[in-house]
């Protein structure tokens, strides 16, 4: 099991190909997440994982600016 964080990057043009084939996908968009649409409709493209930073946090709600670093 592992963590993930946002943001997740890819050049231009790599998401936008992915983007347009499961758009067009008559079976309709199964994943969930850009490297998922990625690595399902560019299985020719290598999705990598990269270090990420802990203190890294997403903010979504007021309560999350009281999060505090454990």
């Amino acid at each position: 099991m592992m963590r993930a964080q946002t943001p997740q990057a890819f050049r231009l043009p790599v998401i936008q190909k992915a983007f347009d084939l499961a758009v067009a996908d008559p079976d309709g968009i199964t994943a969930t997440d850009d490297a998922g649409i990625v690595r399902k409709y560019l299985p020719n493209i290598t999705v990598r994982i990269v270090q990420g930073e802990e203190t890294n946090r997403k903010i979504t709600f007021a309560e999350d600016f009281l999060c505090q670093n454990k």
